[in-house]
């Protein structure tokens, strides 16, 4: 058995005081699970296709929702902000289904219309095995696994109210 300390320096939870501000719009567990994959908690994060900060977001994406400068999206509190905010409006659009949101935030929101309209199927597993992305397949499999953890690790146990994956379901 692994110790709960050593899980927790797997799954850091850093700045939670900033996640729990917009618990509201998105879980803070998922965004958590979501900065841990994709910048693994680090301000400075550039990705080689232009994303920066904590959620990797595109300047583009970005500026689309605020005027924002590219030095900003490497401030915490504006990139969570921002992430939140476009994270939000890809679960409003995905009728609040999670795993498609995500697949959304990897590879962009007409992917995954042209995926949906290609393999027509109500069959979650399926329709995620069949991505043609190996990048954004991996991307919702990693960051529901991380969402587990950190609900495990983190969540009160009293008031945990894991969000419904269709593809995955977790057990406490």
């Amino acid at each position: 058995m692994i110790a709960r300390s050593t899980l927790q320096l797997f799954y850091p939870l850093r700045r939670f005081d900033v996640l729990k501000k917009h618990r509201a719009k998105v879980d803070p567990y998922l965004i958590a699970a979501l900065i841990r994959q994709e910048s693994a908690f680090s301000e400075r994060a550039r990705s080689p296709a232009g994303a920066l900060g904590l959620m990797q977001l595109m300047p583009k994406t970005a500026r689309r929702m605020e005027r924002v400068s590219k030095r900003e999206l490497f401030d915490a509190k504006t990139n969570i902000r921002l992430g939140v905010k476009y994270y939000s409006k890809l679960l409003s659009k995905y009728r609040s289904d999670a795993e498609l949101a995500l697949a959304a935030y990897n590879a962009g929101p007409e992917k995954v219309d042209e995926w949906l309209k290609r393999y027509e199927t109500s069959n979650r597993i399926l329709f995620l095995d069949l991505i043609p992305f190996k990048e954004t397949r991996d991307y919702v499999a990693l960051i529901s696994r991380n969402y587990y953890w950190y609900i495990s690790l983190y969540a009160d146990k009293s008031s945990k109210k894991p969000l419904k994956f269709k593809a995955l379901r977790f057990h406490n």
